[in-house]
Parts: C-alpha cells; sequence; structure tokens
C-alpha cells in the first residue's frame, strides 16, 4: 500500500509539517499498517514528545498497531520507554507481543524481560517455544545454554528444533564443557 510505503519511507524526518503528518496518520489512519509504519517513522526521530502517541496505541484492539508501538518503544532506546515495554511484556493480549517486549526489555535492562522467556521456552505451545528459545539465544550465556541444550533431546517440534540449534551456536562461547 502506497500510504504504509511512504510512511516507513519518512523513518526520523524532521520537517514540522510532515511530522506532523506522520502524527496524523499514526493517531488516525484507518489501515492498521500506515497506524504502525507512521509510529515507527516517528520514533526515529527520537523525540520524547510521541511517548504518550505510543503509550496510547499500546492499548488499541489491533495487534499490527500495538507491535507498531512496541517497535517504536524499542526505537526510542530510552529509560522512559522502558516501563512501558516492560508492561507489554507482562500484559499484552497477544503472546507473541509480550515475547517480542520481553526480549526488547530484557536487552533494555529488565531482566524480569529473561524470567518471562524462561517460563515460555518449555510452553505447550510450539510457536511460543520457538519464539522464547530464538530470543534466549540471542539475549542469554551459560546459564541460557545449559538450558537450552537439555531441551535438545526432548524437543519434537521441527521448528523449535531448529530454533534450539540455531541458539546454542549462538551461545556456544559460554559452554564451558
Amino acid at each position: 500500500e502506497l500510504g504504509f510505503l511512504l510512511t516507513e519511507g519518512l523513518a526520523g524526518v524532521t520537517d514540522f509539517e510532515l511530522s506532523h503528518e506522520l502524527e496524523g496518520a499514526a493517531r488516525l489512519a484507518k489501515n492498521p499498517q500506515t497506524r504502525a509504519a507512521a509510529m515507527a517513522a516517528l520514533a526515529y526521530t527520537r523525540d520524547l514528545n510521541y511517548l504518550s502517541l505510543f503509550q496510547n496505541a499500546q492499548q488499541d484492539q489491533n495487534v499490527t498497531v500495538r507491535f507498531g508501538a512496541l517497535e517504536s518503544l524499542l526505537t526510542l532506546d530510552n529509560a522512559a520507554a522502558l516501563f512501558l515495554v516492560s508492561n507489554m511484556a507482562r500484559a499484552d493480549q497477544s503472546l507473541p507481543v509480550q515475547l517480542y517486549a520481553a526480549a526488547g526489555a530484557w536487552k533494555m535492562g529488565d531482566v524480569y524481560g529473561r524470567e518471562i522467556l524462561l517460563r515460555h521456552y518449555q510452553d505447550a505451545d510450539w510457536f511460543a517455544r520457538a519464539m522464547a528459545t530464538h530470543y534466549l539465544g540471542e539475549l542469554g550465556g551459560a546459564d541460557e545454554y545449559r538450558r537450552l541444550f537439555s531441551q535438545l533431546n526432548f524437543e519434537t517440534n521441527p521448528q523449535v528444533q531448529a530454533e534450539l540449534c540455531s541458539a546454542l551456536l549462538r551461545l556456544q562461547r559460554f559452554n564451558q564443557d
């Protein structure tokens, strides 16, 4: 969609009129992808004035809009956004959003994000296991290596097995055995 592509192309714009139009799209566009992309473009300005916009979008019914808000908060990469990211990790209605937020929160310094991922690397849902495993492999250390290695013999889903192998390769530098 043209609106989505144009919005994405304006990432980090500093022109007042253009940023005002982006803000309007982030708030009012009918297409959720356009709203999410507009928020992401605004986040690249690193302007904390948009923080309330992202916070309000966290409550949207559409998961694409909420994901756009999360991505925007992570792009801001500011301590002021950490609380909002951590809240999404704890309470968003979408498990994939929760897991992505948990990884982002952990990366930003909230160790509870790690605990959320650890709670899901053995989840009954294969997709949740795969996501949690991916982020544990990306952000973890020796403890995560041992936990994931112990899962290798028990995992039956091929997608999760692939994520386990990839995570273990990334974490192999922590293997002391």
